[in-house]
């Protein structure tokens, strides 16, 4: 259940919950779709000028998220490093004898990203562009034989008794939605800290609630044949997002995105690794304080989040 409480001071209506829907995460089908095809864009990745940083830009109806049709393989780990190395801009990450034991870095993600179930003739939308690129809709990728689990929500039941290595450690979140006095600008925000023995991710996000801007996305069949994501969007806004890292309560990095007529930006960090190295920073972050913003015309809201071990740290 959502409670509400008034801010005087800053004249806004602020809703609060566990709301789990506001990982912006949904499935829309075709039928409700609207008549008028707009095939999408490809996302575009693009690597930052540091090794780790990675741009998601799905701005622009960029929506459609190039992801693989089926489970990816790799012969082993290091092939795996090197995939991530070259298409994600990836750190790799080495343990004291100088073994490589893991990939990570920063993301930042400005507007939603879907992918296409062709099976069931659907889009879904994909809160991370992580477990997206990797896993696709399966939420899985495999080293050799062995099936490793990025998402256990999408491939939790797979995993078999051997695979003890890829459960659930934490799951965390925080949820928030920010509205203006009459509730018709509202923004959701998030901040979460996920760690999963094999995939770390932290940070923040914003998306667009009532009003702003939005996109109905939808599966449809590009030039008579392709599967694919045809959206229509409508309306205006800009988002932002900021998020402060810590370990316990010690800072670590901060980082900040911002973007118009976006439905969500987020900014993240991750590492998928076979042991998490203490140098990176998704191995390190245990708390984050995030900052978000939405606007649309002449109306602004704001609001903070927290997530993690110590979350009185971000106030």
């Amino acid at each position: 259940m959502l409670k509400r409480m008034r801010l005087v001071a800053a004249g806004a209506l602020l809703i609060v919950g566990s709301v789990a829907s506001i990982g912006f995460a949904q499935s829309q089908n075709s039928p409700a779709a609207p008549s008028r095809n707009v095939p999408a864009e490809l996302t575009v990745l693009i690597p930052g000028h540091d090794v780790g940083d990675l741009l998601v830009d799905a701005t622009n109806g960029k929506l459609m998220f190039p992801a693989p049709a089926s489970p990816r393989r790799f012969e082993s780990w290091d092939a795996f490093y090197q995939f991530a190395r070259h298409d994600l801009n990836a750190v790799l990450y080495t343990d004291g004898n100088g073994a490589p034991i893991g990939v990570g870095g920063k993301v930042g993600r400005e507007n939603s990203i879907y992918l296409v179930d062709s099976a069931r003739e659907t889009v879904i939308s994909a809160p991370d562009a992580i477990v997206a690129y990797v896993g696709g809709i399966f939420g899985y990728f495999y080293v050799g034989d062995q099936l490793i689990c990025l998402d256990p929500k999408l491939c939790g039941g797979l995993m078999s008794p051997a695979s003890t290595g890829d459960q659930v450690v934490a799951s965390l979140g925080n949820n928030t939605i920010f509205c203006n006095q009459n509730s018709t600008y509202c923004a959701l925000a998030t901040s979460f800290v996920t760690n999963y023995v094999v995939y770390r991710t932290s940070g923040s996000a914003t998306g667009q609630g009532v009003g702003g801007y939005h996109t109905a996305s939808y599966f449809c069949w590009k030039n008579g044949w392709i599967p694919w994501v045809c959206y229509v969007g409508y309306g205006t806004n800009a988002l932002s997002v900021s998020a402060l890292y810590k370990q316990d309560t010690i800072p670590l990095y901060s980082d900040q995105h911002s973007a118009g007529n976006v439905e969500s930006i987020e900014a993240r960090n991750w590492y998928i690794g076979n042991g998490c190295s203490p140098m990176a920073y998704a191995c390190k972050t245990n708390t984050v304080c995030g900052h978000h913003t939405g606007n649309s015309g002449a109306i602004f809201v704001s609001g903070n989040t927290a997530d993690g071990r110590f979350p009185s740290s971000c106030q």
